[in-house]
């Protein structure tokens, strides 16, 4: 219904707008206000729409870009009217077709050669029942559909860009109200982050763990939008500035003020500090540092290339705006700033394996396996789990390094593109700029350049350009570069512009590859969201059979209509798969799981369900256990997926090769090791062949003992905990509790020597754990040895002074 509201809308359009407009021949203009006004609602839309990450937003981001497009080529129909060249075309259409490239099917010898581990793991997965001879490339179609529609938005942007801000009054009037609104955007962000704590734009809230600011969930992706538009606002402000006034003293200042454009000014100057302190408000430490990159660049160039007499004045007044956000960051506090920055050390050198260093570090490991043409786009978040070295309990959604994912996603043919593409925007941007004398093309373009240059280096440690308003001003900020140095902004001065205009006979051909590609985008994005409308109720709910009936039915009626709107999507695939097998429809729910692996042939959690679903279809133990292998392999740091696989091993009679699938599980989390216990224990395992699975950790070790309490097995648990206590010798840093448990059970036995010992083990071990002091000062007490009691309720009271028992025995012994 929503997709037929949208073609009736679309259709309606076309009729009322496009073909009258050819007959008329837009004689008013009135396309091109048309083009403009909604491009500046695109600009202002996106970042707005918190970050327009969400579908509906996309949709609309879709729309927009796709009707200011059509308005403007519309308006370009008549002979009288120029389409221009876009700088850089060649290299964003071979970009273009490598997306495309890796969504198409391809013979098996083909991809092969091509791409020999993509065809390796399709063929692990799969290949277990399907016998098709033609793969894509692409290890996640989706997400290259999605990433497809994405570049399309932003090519769409940067093509109507170079248009419009080829018209040098409406260049001035776009970036004058994109700055202002930077400005206001700024405040309104600061405000919120001195009122709000949990709140995007004081209505809506954000996830646990997120670190909201501004319309956005991540300070960080704020930080990129500002870093992008303060350069900018900083060129408009040095534009902006009043002429040098004559006279006196007093009459100067009167001129000053009575200046026209003194107002902007003000709010251009006031915009540029804000943009900067809501940078630094935001803890981002990669907007701050992309911002003073920006700064940096933006000022080296300009005293590079001006000369001393010229850029004297606008030295003071970057002295006074610089001076102006030195103090108001002041006034928000420099100990926050050291504070965050002083985690960055930390980080460091731990250096742990979920840390931006580990993700590169095993990114260089995948790029390995595809070198040439990447595992596909958009495929990042299900394909680097069978490279990550870290256990993680969650998807990693982004390599937190935009350069380091492209190289993964697109491999080296697709690094190339995007460096061909600047390589070409750059070289003609310079060898026009070398032209130019007037000082609004010099400076918005140097503003501009500077915006590009803060988003590289940010993107070296995060991922704003996966973010689609991010993306979108991207886009927008290269469209700038070639429009400011080639713009010219003088009435009088014909043509209007340096760029080459295309030939009359191009102009149809651009409308019928505008409609050709717009309209299936359209389609695209207005399925995703009505898809994302129809599931969203349901996307966390944990269906089983004792779910009610009509909870179930409600569940598999969403999912197979998000399944019609958005059918590339393998999570709704997943979702009808999940309602069959809640109501023990195992046929259909295998053939569901084997769909949404068609799409996503990676995705561990599918490929275990899909195993379990066979076993129960069909008996098939050997395609249930390949499944269920494959889901290990391809997740290998999950220890959850090692504890399916072993109750599979379980269920049917496989108990030897379960308890080595449970010893790997074991030694990749020891914390889990309740949750195998239990495996085991559903499995039918005795608690005897459970203890002949333990590996040599302590904490394995310890929470067996815990346990096997209040069993027939009790017996066992000082045995097993001194076994965790001769592991803990091998640890660096093992769980105190290993040590407390063994010595109170010496104690309760009277056997305090015993359980001196092993608290000194402990404390060899943690010297500073007041618990296991504390414990080994009360031991000491039993045994009378108060003088020893009392130095370490001392040492105890110095790590730690509001540990209140410790002062009480304390005061108590001393007082005797």
């Amino acid at each position: 219904m929503c997709l037929d509201f949208c073609s009736y809308v679309f259709l309606r359009l076309c009729w009322c707008v496009f073909v009258p407009g050819f007959r008329r021949n837009d004689e008013k203009g009135l396309m091109i206000k048309a083009s403009r006004a909604t491009f500046i609602v695109l600009l202002l839309f996106a970042p707005v729409a918190f970050g327009s990450v969400e579908p509906w937003a996309f949709f609309f981001l879709a729309l927009l870009t796709g009707l200011s497009l059509l308005f403007y080529l519309v308006h370009c129909q008549p002979s009288d009217r120029y389409f221009y060249r876009i700088p850089g075309f060649i290299p964003l259409v071979l970009i273009f077709s490598l997306l495309v490239f890796q969504l198409i099917p391809l013979p098996e010898f083909l991809s092969a050669v091509l791409s020999p581990r993509s065809l390796s793991f399709r063929q692990q997965t799969v290949g277990l029942f399907a016998d098709t001879a033609f793969w894509p490339l692409s290890l996640d179609v989706r997400g290259g559909i999605y990433e497809l529609s994405r570049f399309l938005v932003c090519f769409g942007c940067y093509v109507l860009a170079v248009q419009l801000l080829a018209d040098g009054k409406a260049f001035k009037r776009i970036v004058l109200i994109l700055a202002l609104f930077g400005g206001a955007l700024a405040l309104y962000s600061i405000l919120q982050s001195i009122f709000t704590v949990d709140r995007v734009l004081w209505f809506r809230g954000v996830p646990e763990n997120a670190n909201p600011f501004g319309p956005y969930v991540n300070r960080n992706h704020y930080a990129g939008l500002m870093e992008m538009l303060f350069p900018v606002t900083l060129a408009l402000t040095f534009l902006y500035r009043p002429a040098p006034q004559f006279g006196t003293r007093r009459e100067k200042i009167i001129g000053f003020f009575e200046d026209d454009d003194f107002l902007v000014f003000i709010l251009l100057c006031l915009g540029s500090v804000l943009m900067a302190l809501s940078v630094f408000m935001s803890l981002s430490r990669g907007g701050i540092f992309g911002l003073c990159v920006s700064l940096v660049f933006f000022m080296s160039i300009f005293a590079w290339t001006t000369s001393p007499s010229r850029r004297s004045g606008k030295t003071r007044l970057a002295v006074v705006i610089l001076f102006a956000i030195v103090l108001a960051v002041s006034w928000f506090g420099w100990d926050r700033l050291d504070q965050r920055f002083g985690e960055l050390e930390g980080e460091i050198i731990a250096a742990s394996p979920a840390s931006r260093i580990s993700i590169v570090k095993d990114g260089l490991n995948m790029f390995r396996d595809f070198p040439v043409f990447g595992a596909g786009f958009g495929s990042f978040r299900n394909v680097f789990p069978r490279y990550h070295s870290a256990a993680s309990f969650h998807l990693v959604d982004h390599a937190h390094n935009d350069y380091l994912e492209l190289l993964l996603e697109g491999g080296v043919s697709g690094m190339l593109l995007f460096a061909l593409f600047f390589l070409f925007l750059f070289k003609q941007t310079l060898v026009t700029l070398k032209k130019r004398v007037e000082p609004y093309a010099v400076f918005v373009c140097l503003g501009a350049v500077s915006g590009l240059a803060a988003i590289f280096c940010h993107s070296l440690v995060d991922f704003n350009l996966h973010i689609n308003a991010n993306t979108l001003y991207f886009s927008f900020l290269c469209a700038l570069v070639v429009s400011a140095s080639h713009t010219r902004f003088r009435s009088h001065i014909t043509p209007g512009t340096y760029l080459s205009v295309c030939r009359q006979k191009t102009k149809p051909v651009v409308l019928v590859i505008f409609f050709v590609l717009w309209i299936p985008l359209l389609v695209f994005s207005a399925g995703q969201w009505a898809a994302d409308y129809y599931s969203d109720p349901f996307m966390d709910l944990n269906i089983s059979g004792q779910t009610d009936l009509d909870v179930r039915q409600n569940f598999a009626s969403a999912a197979q209509q998000a399944s019609r709107l958005d059918p590339f999507k393998a999570v709704y695939r997943v979702m009808a798969g999940d309602a069959a097998y809640a109501s023990k429809d195992y046929a259909d729910a295998l053939q569901a799981y084997q769909q949404a692996i068609r799409l996503v042939p990676t995705r561990a959690e599918f490929l275990q369900r899909a195993g379990w679903a066979a076993y129960f279809a069909n008996n098939d133990i050997d395609l249930a256990d390949a499944l269920m292998a494959a889901g290990v392999d391809f997740y290998p740091e999950k220890p959850e997926l090692y504890g399916r696989y072993a109750a599979f091993l379980l269920t049917v009679g496989q108990h030897a090769a379960a308890r080595e699938v449970i010893r790997k599980g074991l030694d990749l989390d020891p914390q889990k090791a309740k949750m195998f216990f239990d495996i085991m224990r559903a499995g039918g395992l005795s608690y005897t062949e459970i203890y002949a699975a333990l590996t040599d950790h302590s904490y394995v070790w310890y929470t067996f003992a815990t346990y096997i309490r209040n069993t027939d097995y009790d017996y066992m648990t000082r045995e097993v905990l001194v076994g965790a206590v001769n592991a803990a010798k091998l640890e660096e840093s093992p769980s105190p509790g290993v040590y407390l448990t063994l010595a109170r059970l010496f104690a309760r036995e009277k056997n305090h020597d015993e359980a001196i010992a092993v608290l000194k083990k402990g404390v060899d071990k943690l010297p500073e754990n007041v618990g296991l002091l504390y414990e080994l000062a009360r031991q000491y007490e039993m045994l009378q040895i108060t003088y020893k009691a009392v130095e370490l309720y001392k040492k105890i009271v110095l790590l730690n002074p509001g540990y209140g028992r410790a002062e009480q025995r304390l005061r108590e012994l001393t007082s005797l």
